[in-house]
């Protein structure tokens, strides 16, 4: 049982401990609301039918290379977070891409490398994909 500040210090706990322990709640609280458990999304392979990625299921983690086939149509959401990781280590290390032979509809949304020491994997449009959208910031 959860009990309040003020009966805390009935029960003779020093304000120090009782404010430590608001602190800690409140810290708790806004770190579950601002990445909420298993609000994340595991990518790899072809994707052949028109699909969709959203923030609420970010970050979308590309763990293999990812294939938008010819017809398809993959749509990004503005807010949505593409993590790109790596495979390999030392100076074979490589990042998955995104190859685009469908359409690509991508717009405000954030692409991030698992290597620190480079800004993203790649994206590749082919020339399949001559309706994409592609609007970085």
């Amino acid at each position: 049982m959860i009990s309040s500040p003020i009966s805390q210090l009935r029960q003779g706990r020093s304000l120090a401990s009782v404010r430590f322990l608001v602190a800690l709640t409140s810290l708790l609280l806004l770190l579950s609301l601002a990445n909420p458990v298993g609000a994340q999304t595991v990518v790899s392979g072809t994707i052949n039918t028109d699909s969709t990625w959203s923030a609420s299921d970010s970050p979308i983690i590309l763990t293999g290379n990812v294939i938008v086939d010819a017809g398809a149509t993959l749509t990004i959401a503005p807010g949505t977070e593409v993590h790109f990781t790596q495979r390999g280590t030392g100076g074979t290390t490589l990042i998955y891409s995104l190859t685009i032979d469908g359409t690509l509809l991508a717009t405000g949304a954030h692409f991030w490398s698992g290597n620190t020491s480079r800004k993203g994997g790649s994206i590749v449009l082919n020339s399949g994909s001559a309706n994409s959208v592609l609007v970085l910031k």
